[in-house]
C-alpha cells in the first residue's frame, strides 16, 4: 500500500521554480505531481546513488558503444564480479531494507523506474518471471544478465536466465 500525503510548504529557487512549471506543463502534470515524482524518485534511488559516487550523465548511445567495444566473455565477468561486489550488494541494502531475492528485484524495479526502462513481472505460487526490457545492445544485456543473476546468486536464488538484443528475463522458482 502506498504511503499517504503530507502537506508542506517549502522555498524554491524562482529560476528553479520557473523550470517546473514549464516542464510539468509541458508533460501534462500539475506542478505538485512533478515535485513529487522529483522527491520520491531522490528519496528511493537518487540519494544512495550519489552517496556510491554513481554516474547518471551518459547518453544511451554512448553506453552503447562502450559495451560495443568489450568482447562478451568480459562483459560477463564484469557483470559477475559487480553482483557479487560488496559495494552492489550495500546499494541494494541501502536501497530496500534487505539483501534477499526480493529485495534485488525490488532494487530493479526502482533502478527501472528511475531510467525509464520498461519491466514486467508475472508470478504465481510456483515461479516469477521478471523481463527487463532496454533500448541499448545484446552487449548491455550479457552485462545486466550476469550482474544481476551473480547478486541473486549470493541470495541463494538461481534463476533461469534468457537474452536478446534488448530483453534479461530471469525466471525463478518462489
Amino acid at each position: 500500500m502506498p504511503d499517504g500525503t503530507v502537506t508542506r510548504s517549502f522555498r524554491i529557487d524562482e529560476s528553479a521554480l520557473k523550470v517546473i512549471e514549464s516542464e510539468a506543463a509541458r508533460q501534462g502534470l500539475t506542478v505538485n505531481t512533478l515535485v513529487n515524482h522529483l522527491l520520491v524518485k531522490y528519496a528511493r534511488a537518487e540519494r544512495y546513488l550519489a552517496k556510491l559516487g554513481m554516474l547518471q550523465v551518459m547518453d544511451s548511445e554512448t553506453i552503447k558503444d562502450i559495451f560495443l567495444k568489450i568482447p562478451d566473455a568480459q562483459l560477463a565477468e564484469i557483470g559477475k564480479k559487480n553482483g557479487k561486489a560488496l559495494a552492489f550488494q550495500n546499494l541494494v541494502l541501502a536501497m530496500t531494507g534487505g539483501s534477499s531475492t526480493q529485495n534485488i528485484f525490488q532494487f530493479l524495479r526502482t533502478m527501472c523506474d528511475l531510467n525509464a526502462i520498461n519491466y514486467t513481472e508475472i508470478g504465481d505460487s510456483r515461479k516469477t518471471t521478471f523481463t527487463i526490457m532496454h533500448n541499448l545492445n545484446r552487449q548491455f544485456s550479457v552485462f545486466l544478465a550476469n550482474l544481476i543473476s551473480s547478486a541473486l546468486d549470493n541470495a541463494g536464488t538461481w534463476p533461469k536466465t534468457v537474452l536478446d538484443d534488448r530483453i534479461v528475463t530471469f525466471e525463478y522458482e518462489v
